[in-house]
């Protein structure tokens, strides 16, 4: 078991066109979709990012959110973006959910027991506390982009305790 993951973590030889340029454009484009989705949940009121900020990490781009509804005042606390690292153990989705408790989030935010509780043991991935954001595929960009708006309002309706909104 050691063995197979000091394997999975081993730098491998570089192949050749590993670094072609459709590998960091899109990188930017998961970028970008990352302050689309932020921006529209903002929007529809079920983001609130006053006071927090897009921060890039060790693991990827993305930034840290409240996800929940103004009507419930409840909220759950996370760090929304490209996560590499379960992105490669986990081989599901570049886009990730994680869910931080205790810290500075402020009032009404769930603990992440209390978010696994309201959100069900379905959505979680082999992990204590993310959350896969998986990406239509052979769609175009504004679809990806209302998939991913959807199933976070989706989420922040079954943290506000309300039943979930079809996916848009």
């Amino acid at each position: 078991m050691l063995l197979a993951r000091e394997n999975a973590a081993a730098f491998l030889p570089i192949k050749p066109g590993e670094f072609a340029p459709a590998i960091p454009r899109r990188i930017l484009q998961l970028n970008q979709l990352v302050d689309d989705v932020v921006a529209r949940a903002r929007e529809r009121g079920f983001v609130k990012t006053d006071g927090l900020i897009a921060t890039p990490q060790r693991y990827g781009y993305g930034r840290y959110i409240k996800l929940g509804t103004e009507r419930a005042d409840r909220w759950g606390g996370a760090w929304f973006g490209i996560q590499s690292e379960l992105w490669a153990q986990f081989a599901e989705t570049p886009l990730w959910l994680t869910f931080h408790s205790g810290g500075n989030w402020g009032e009404n935010v769930l603990s992440v027991d209390g978010l696994r509780q309201r959100l069900g043991e379905d959505v979680w991935a082999r992990t204590p506390n993310s959350i896969p954001v998986h990406l239509p595929t052979g769609v175009e960009y504004d679809a990806v982009l209302d998939s991913v708006v959807g199933y976070l309002c989706e989420l922040a309706n079954r943290i506000g305790g309300m039943s979930p909104s079809p996916r848009e």
